[in-house]
């Protein structure tokens, strides 16, 4: 007979008292399966003590950011040594430059060769790298617009964009300027919605900049700033939305409201910290929010104009300035929020916005239903509920208390175990489509592609038709596809696939065309002649190797492919590649059937 008594310390460690009478009975001995993980970081209390760590926080002592035991795999991958409690090691194991390159294909615009080399000569980890590329000075969509004024651009409706290629080519800053792409797929406003988006490249390079600004800051301070911003007020309509009045029967405008909760914050359905749905007592899933929410909501979001007016009737067309909000046309009197929240009366209309926001940013739902964006723009279109746990736990508290933080929610992103083991991302199901937008910056970036004139005329004018996206231009508010997308090849596997939604038959050819023709004759604006706007390869070091066909698909392959093409395929290539004689057309045909390979398309 046993008596239990079973205890679990404050460091996490199990303590089982067996009393056993032993008079005449052989010793016997019981193994006890323990799984408690109070911070679900992914260790269990005993690996976590092992280690050294504490199971009651997920960052342990503050610094951990991401969860435990991403921060010993981060240490694990660098060929750091982690000591264990006990007195032994877990030894750590070189970074080949395959994993640094698969690493910055998923943080960057797109790797260079020299980007590959210098990461994985250096003794950094990718921990380091994130921190490093966290605390850079951001290079802003302003001074990329500047520059290009400088060099003779025209300060018309594309001037926007040549300032985003500016960045998104030649900004150390890669990681913020990948999370501002991946913000504004989020946090969308559209010049295809907004005169004012499309039109003013003040408008689109300054709210644009409150994604590079807020890249790695706090997501309820950024909620705040965007919901000032004039190109958000103009693109869902709270510019110039005043309280109601029930004499002539008016009331304020509920859009921005319901975007604010339905796709900028909280979603349709109330979330588990893993992303899945909860239920109420007859197994139906929880609205989040209901009609009387997006009404007392839409209430909060009342008195804004022009941020350099005086009244609220005035106009002054600034849009480099945020909106200014005024206390005689907002609407009065207390409010009831989502999930509890309540703004009493008597507050000023700017006290209303912000508790209201800070509802927003603060819920329990963010976390989860934000993060698992991000996973699907940098790593894998379907995290294991567990990963999105983990994500959400580092927004829910980023070590030190604070909640919303979006450089700990990015470090738990790219360090998750699941980001980086080699064993997860070999499974069905797991990575995600490259972006097509993105593929074209990667090749201008791989090459140190250059034109004449040092401004950015990329082609982008019929970008909707060729990759289904552009910056700042997407057809709804839903943005280019939807997180949940399932194509039709994938629904009974139960997967989702978001950019395959603009993956049409159609486009796949343009997409495939546009980047055979800009590996041949170079970049360049179709509508422009001079051959000085065009963006010309530098292809001296593939052509140094071109007639050792397998040596330049090695290297192409390390780009782009990080090492995942498999020998058949690269035979293939090398048969069709040395069927020309021509140095050149075959260096073509290498880089384009490795850009146009499943494992190119597919980031896994």
């Amino acid at each position: 007979r046993v008596d239990k008594a079973l205890q679990v310390t404050s460091d996490g460690l199990l303590v089982l008292e067996c009393p056993i009478d032993t008079v005449g009975v052989p010793k016997r001995f019981y193994r006890v399966r323990q799984s408690i993980d109070d911070d679900g970081d992914g260790l269990t209390a005993f690996e976590d003590r092992q280690l050294g760590l504490n199971d009651r926080q997920f960052n342990t002592g503050g610094t951990r950011i991401g969860g435990d035991l991403a921060w010993v795999m981060g240490q694990l991958t660098n060929n750091q040594s982690f000591p264990l409690l006990d007195g032994g090691e877990l030894n750590g194991f070189a970074r080949t430059p395959q994993e640094v390159s698969r690493f910055l294909n998923q943080t960057t615009f797109g790797p260079t060769m020299e980007m590959i080399e210098e990461v994985t000569q250096s003794n950094q980890s990718y921990r380091e790298w994130i921190d490093e590329q966290i605390m850079m000075p951001p290079t802003t969509m302003k001074s990329s617009r500047e520059a290009e004024l400088a060099v003779g651009a025209n300060d018309d409706l594309f001037l926007f964009r040549k300032a985003w290629w500016r960045s998104a080519l030649n900004a150390e800053d890669q990681l913020r300027q990948r999370m501002a792409f991946a913000l504004s797929q989020i946090l969308v406003i559209s010049g295809q919605g907004s005169d004012l988006v499309r039109g003013s490249s003040v408008a689109s390079v300054t709210y644009y900049d409150l994604l590079v600004n807020g890249a790695f800051g706090n997501y309820v301070d950024l909620l705040e700033d965007v919901t000032y911003s004039v190109s958000m007020g103009s693109y869902l309509g709270h510019l110039r939305n005043y309280k109601g009045d029930p004499e002539l029967g008016t009331f304020p405008d509920e859009n921005y409201a319901r975007e604010l909760m339905q796709l900028f914050s909280i979603g349709l359905w109330e979330l588990n910290l893993d992303g899945s749905r909860k239920v109420d007592r007859l197994g139906n899933f929880i609205p989040t929010y209901t009609n009387f929410h997006v009404t007392e909501l839409a209430k909060v979001m009342t008195g804004f104009n022009w941020g350099r007016t005086s009244k609220p009737i005035f106009y002054n067309f600034t849009p480099e300035t945020p909106m200014k909000i005024f206390d005689v046309v907002h609407e009065p009197g207390e409010k009831f929020l989502v999930n509890g929240g309540y703004l009493p009366p008597g507050l000023s209309a700017s006290e209303d916005v912000r508790r209201a926001v800070r509802n927003l940013g603060t819920h329990p739902n963010t976390g989860p239903f934000i993060g698992r964006q991000l996973i699907q723009r940098f790593v894998t279109s379907n995290p294991s509920p567990e990963y999105i746990a983990r994500v959400a736990g580092a927004y829910r508290d980023n070590g030190e208390g604070v909640v919303g933080d979006l450089g700990a929610v990015i470090r738990a992103v790219l360090l998750d175990p699941e980001a980086r083991a080699k064993q997860v991302r070999l499974q069905p199901g797991f990575g995600k489509m490259r972006e097509p937008f993105i593929t074209y910056v990667h090749l201008v970036r791989a090459f140190d592609s250059e034109n004449e004139t040092g401004a950015h005329p990329i082609h982008t004018e019929d970008g909707q038709k060729d990759f289904g996206q552009i910056p700042l231009d997407s057809p709804t508010v839903f943005n280019f596809y939807s997180p949940d997308h399932e194509p039709v090849e994938l629904r009974d596997e139960g997967l989702v696939a978001p950019e395959f939604e603009i993956l049409t038959p159609s486009r796949s050819v343009r997409w495939d065309n546009l980047l055979r023709r800009g590996i041949e004759r170079g970049v360049d604006p179709p509508r422009m002649a001079l051959d000085q706007s065009v963006f010309h390869h530098d292809y001296s070091d593939e052509l140094a190797l071109v007639d050792d066909v397998e040596v330049l698909i090695d290297r192409l392959d390390l780009m782009f492919t990080y090492g995942t093409l498999s020998e058949e395929q690269k035979e293939i290539i090398r048969t069709i590649a040395e069927e020309n004689v021509d140095s050149e057309r075959r260096m073509y045909n290498v880089i384009s059937l490795i850009m146009t390979s499943p494992e190119f398309a597919i980031l896994r």
